[in-house]
C-alpha cells in the first residue's frame, strides 16, 4: 500500500472519529446548535466519501441518501425556523445517527473482509478487464416474455387502481380497494424480479430492453398516480445503480471514472430542474390529501417537501423512541418478523393449513397482524386509520420497538453486509443480480418501510418458485453449452 494511500486513510479515520466524538459530546451535554451542525456535517461527510471513492462507495451512498431523506429533513427545517430541538427529537435523531454509523462501519468492515479474501480478490483483482455477462438466447427469450407479461399485468392493475382513485379518492383506495382481477394481481408480483433478471442478460441496447424499461417506468408513474411518491424516487435511484453495476461489470474501473463524470453532470441537471419538480410534488400532495392549499413561494414549497418526506420515517422513529414504551401494545409480536410470518401464513403453506388471513385497515389488523405500520397508524390516528389513512413504517422504529438498541445495531449490520456483498462480488449471473437488486430496492426504502421486506418479498411462493425454475433452466443451459 502506497504512503499517500495510508495517509488518506489515516486522515479519513481521524475526521470520522473527530465527528463521532463531537456528536457524542453535543448529545450528552445537549448543546443543540453543535448537535444539529454535527448531524448535518456527518451525513454530508459520509456521502462525499462514498462519491470520492466512487467504485467502492456508490451503493452505500444511496442508502445514506434515503436514510437522511426520510428522517432528518423535517428536523432541519424546524431548526431553521425556531433554532430549537426538543430532547425527544434529539433522542430520536440519536437512533438515526446510530444507524448511520453502524451501517457505514459494518459496510467498510465487510468490504475489507470480502476484498482481502483470496478467492474474491483474485476474482476482482483486474477491474480494468471487461467482463462478459452470462447470455443465452433461449434464456433471454424466456425471461423477456416473463418480464413483459408480468409488467403488463402490473400496468393493468395500476390502471384499475387509478380508476378507483378517480372515482372514490385516495383515502378510500387505501382502506377498501380490492382488485376485480386476482389473476392479474398475482402475476404482477413477479414484475420486478423478472424485469431485473432479464435486464442483466447483456449490456447492449435492444428494442426489447427499451420496451422493458418503458414498462418499468410506466409502472412507476402509475404508482405515483395512485398516491405513492416513494417508489418513483426509488426507481430512479435503482436505475442509476443499474448503470453503475453494468459499467462495473463490463468496463471496470476506467468505465466507473467516466460514469462519475456523467453522474456529476446529471446532478447539476437535477438541481436546475428541482424547482419545477418541487412545485409539481407540492401540487400533487395537495391533490392527494387536500388538507392545505399548495404553497406558492419556492422556499415554502421546498420546506413542505422536506418536512413531509423527512418526517415520514422520523415520525415512526420518534414514537418508538419516546412513546411506545408507555403505550398499550400487542403481546408476543415481532414487528421485524411480521412480513416473513405473514408471507408464510398467507402463502401456499398457509392456504394448505388454513391459516391464511387477509389484513386491512381494521383494529384487528393493528393488534394481530404484527405490522408496525398498522399498529402505529391505529394508536395515533384512530378513526383516521380505519378510514384509510396511515403513517407508514420505518426499519429503525421496528428494530427499536422489538430489541431496543441491540435491534438497531443488528439490522444495520445486516444491511451493511448485504450492500458490501453486492459491491464486492463481480457477479455476471443475471438471476443473482436480479435477486440482489430486488433486495437492495427494499433495503434502500427501509428508512420509511418494513425492515425485512426484502426477505418477505423473496419468500412469496410465486417469486420463490420463479427463481428456482429460472435457476434450474439457467444452469441446465450452461451445462449443455459446456459439453
Amino acid at each position: 500500500m502506497e504512503l499517500s494511500t495510508i495517509s488518506r486513510i489515516i486522515l479519513l479515520l481521524a475526521i470520522t472519529f473527530l465527528l463521532l466524538l463531537t456528536y457524542i459530546i453535543s448529545y450528552v451535554l445537549a448543546i443543540q446548535s453543535l448537535f444539529i451542525s454535527t448531524v448535518a456535517v456527518t451525513f454530508l461527510y459520509f456521502g462525499l466519501c462514498c462519491l470520492a471513492f466512487f467504485d467502492k462507495g456508490f451503493p452505500l451512498s444511496i442508502f445514506i441518501l434515503t436514510l437522511a431523506f426520510f428522517n432528518i429533513g423535517g428536523v432541519f427545517v424546524r431548526w431553521s425556523e425556531t433554532h430549537h430541538i426538543s430532547q425527544q427529537s434529539m433522542k430520536s435523531v440519536n437512533l438515526v445517527m446510530i444507524s448511520l454509523y453502524t451501517v457505514v462501519f459494518s459496510y467498510v468492515i465487510f468490504q475489507l473482509l470480502f476484498t482481502t479474501n483470496k478467492r474474491i480478490s483474485t476474482y476482482r483483482e483486474n477491474k480494468e478487464k471487461p467482463q462478459t455477462l452470462d447470455y443465452s438466447k433461449i434464456f433471454a427469450d424466456i425471461t423477456f416474455a416473463l418480464s413483459a407479461f408480468t409488467g403488463i399485468c402490473k400496468i393493468l392493475l395500476g390502471i384499475e387502481k387509478w380508476i378507483f382513485v378517480i372515482r372514490y379518492g385516495y383515502v378510500s383506495y387505501y382502506s377498501s380497494f380490492n382488485t376485480s382481477f386476482p389473476f392479474i394481481q398475482r402475476f404482477s408480483i413477479l414484475s420486478d424480479i423478472s424485469f431485473w433478471i432479464y435486464i442483466f442478460q447483456n449490456d447492449k441496447v435492444t428494442k426489447r430492453k427499451i420496451f422493458s424499461w418503458l414498462l418499468y417506468f410506466l409502472n412507476l408513474i402509475l404508482t405515483l398516480m395512485v398516491g405513492q411518491r416513494g417508489p418513483i424516487v426509488l426507481g430512479l435511484l435503482m436505475s442509476t445503480l443499474y448503470w453503475f453495476r453494468i459499467t462495473d461489470l463490463t468496463s471496470g474501473k476506467s468505465g466507473l471514472k467516466e460514469l462519475r463524470k456523467k453522474f456529476t453532470k446529471l446532478f447539476f441537471v437535477v438541481v436546475i430542474l428541482s424547482p419545477a419538480m418541487f412545485y409539481f410534488l407540492n401540487l400533487y400532495a395537495y391533490l392527494r390529501v387536500g388538507d392545505l392549499p399548495p404553497a406558492s413561494e419556492l422556499s415554502d414549497v421546498i420546506k413542505e417537501f422536506l418536512v413531509s418526506q423527512g418526517d415520514s420515517g422520523f415520525y415512526n422513529v420518534n414514537f418508538a423512541a419516546n412513546e411506545y414504551a408507555s403505550m398499550p401494545k400487542p403481546q408476543n409480536t415481532s414487528y421485524l418478523l411480521a412480513p416473513i410470518v405473514n408471507i408464510v401464513r398467507n402463502g401456499l403453506i398457509g392456504k394448505i393449513l388454513g391459516t391464511s388471513k387477509a389484513f386491512g385497515q381494521t383494529r384487528e389488523s393493528a393488534w394481530y397482524s404484527g405490522y408496525w405500520s398498522y399498529y402505529l397508524s391505529y394508536v395515533t390516528l384512530g378513526k383516521g386509520f380505519l378510514e384509510g389513512r396511515g403513517v407508514g413504517s420505518s426499519y429503525i422504529a421496528e428494530a427499536f420497538a422489538d430489541l431496543s438498541f441491540f435491534g438497531v445495531f443488528l439490522i444495520n449490520i445486516l444491511y451493511g453486509f448485504v450492500i458490501a456483498f453486492f459491491n464486492s462480488h463481480k457477479i455476471t449471473n443475471p438471476i443473482i443480480n436480479g435477486v440482489m437488486f430486488c433486495m437492495l430496492s427494499d433495503i434502500y426504502y427501509a428508512p420509511r418501510a418494513l425492515a425485512f421486506s426484502f426477505l418477505g418479498d423473496l419468500l412469496n411462493y410465486l417469486v420463490l418458485l420463479t427463481i428456482i425454475l429460472l435457476s434450474v433452466l439457467y444452469y441446465w443451459i450452461r451445462k449443455k453449452r459446456s459439453l
